[in-house]
């Protein structure tokens, strides 16, 4: 089930790539890919290994907007895998009025065994808004509502059970440029579910390098009201990667 899911996203992505490009003009078109990657090797009485990485790619048209994200997350101590995460989703926007309006559709992927989890998948349509947009501030407001699919792991034994429920979703994405060199981000999402309502917070300070290299450090939260025994609701990532621009 999860693996059709997987390529079904992947199809989606495809499918949206080609019809956008076929359905506007040429001209219009804009394209921003950020890759970042941060790894953490350590030996000597204890052996560790930690990687992330993250590809993010945005799109634009005349009247639409489609972003990406991959992630890969991974941690290991003693040649015991610690934490390991995968992650795709995708979001097409249809931009309407003066462009600072839109209706979207989103899809989300993400595997993740140690939480408890084996895998959740949501889908979601609604409106949003870009509330404030000037060359210092920005800030994104959406509201909107569909489905999701999770399967969680029972038992030791790897047990799996399958539920799925409707949710309501609010997000925020406020971005302001500090400076020349240095943007700030936070971007704050809720999942309301009849069974299990998850909250996301990610904070970020982007410095730049140059024009394709930055440093950036990131503060992650999640928390889930519902979890299977023995896993924590609260879950927090400090991430410094290098990025590099497209």
């Amino acid at each position: 089930m999860k693996y059709q899911l997987f390529f079904a996203l992947l199809y989606l992505f495809y499918s949206v790539c080609t019809y956008a490009v076929d359905a506007v003009e040429k001209l219009d078109y804009q394209e921003e890919i950020s890759v970042e990657l941060g790894l953490i090797i350590t030996s000597g009485d204890t052996e560790a290994k930690n990687i992330n990485a993250q590809l993010n790619v945005q799109q634009e048209w005349q009247k639409l907007r489609n972003e990406v994200e991959l992630k890969y997350r991974y941690a290991s101590q003693d040649d015991d895998t610690s934490s390991e995460n995968y992650l795709i989703s995708e979001e097409l926007n249809y931009l309407f009025g003066d462009r600072n309006r839109f209706l979207f559709g989103r899809i989300l992927h993400e595997e993740d065994k140690f939480s408890g989890f084996d895998y959740q998948t949501a889908i979601s349509i609604g409106y949003g808004c870009r509330y404030i947009d000037t060359e210092v501030h920005r800030l994104d407001l959406k509201l909107g509502s569909g489905y999701r699919f999770v399967e969680t792991i029972q038992t030791y034994s790897e047990q799996l059970e399958l539920s799925d429920e409707a949710i309501v979703e609010a997000t925020t994405l406020y971005k302001v440029n500090l400076s020349e060199a240095a943007t700030l981000e936070e971007n704050f999402s809720v999942e309301f579910g009849s069974d299990v309502t998850i909250s996301k917070s990610q904070t970020s300070l982007k410095t730049r390098i140059n024009d394709k290299l930055a440093i950036k450090l990131s503060l992650e939260m999640k928390y889930t009201d519902k979890v299977p025994e023995g896993k924590n609701q609260f879950n927090t990532e400090t991430l410094i990667t290098l990025t590099y621009e497209i």
